[in-house]
């Protein structure tokens, strides 16, 4: 039921896929995310993905919970990874979509 992420109850998965720009998941990240803003996402979960004020807000809190800022700042892709996603899967793809970003900022 993937009570690594919070979810307890019987459809838990699908109700809290990931959404917003960094995939909030799990029913513990919604709820937490919520608490954290007085707002009630878990009712309704697709707010995150049908709002972007909501998307991006998701996305920043999570970014600032998990200490992402720092380490995106000295180019750690594999880290960056490991902190938002808790694995390596899509590291590659990370990796060539930050080169196109830098590339097209005109920051290489």
């Amino acid at each position: 039921m993937g009570r690594n992420l919070g979810n307890t109850e019987v459809g838990d998965g699908p109700k809290f896929i990931g959404r917003g720009l960094l995939h909030l998941t799990g029913r513990e990240n919604y709820t937490n995310f919520g608490s954290q803003f007085e707002k009630d996402y878990v009712t309704d979960p697709t707010i995150v993905a049908r709002n972007p004020y909501v998307a991006v807000k998701a996305a920043c809190y999570y970014w600032d919970l998990r200490h992402v800022n720092a380490v995106a700042d000295r180019d750690d892709v594999n880290k960056v990874t490991l902190l938002v996603n808790g694995g390596y899967n899509g590291l590659e793809e990370r990796k060539g979509a930050l080169i196109r970003a830098k590339r097209e900022l005109g920051i290489i």
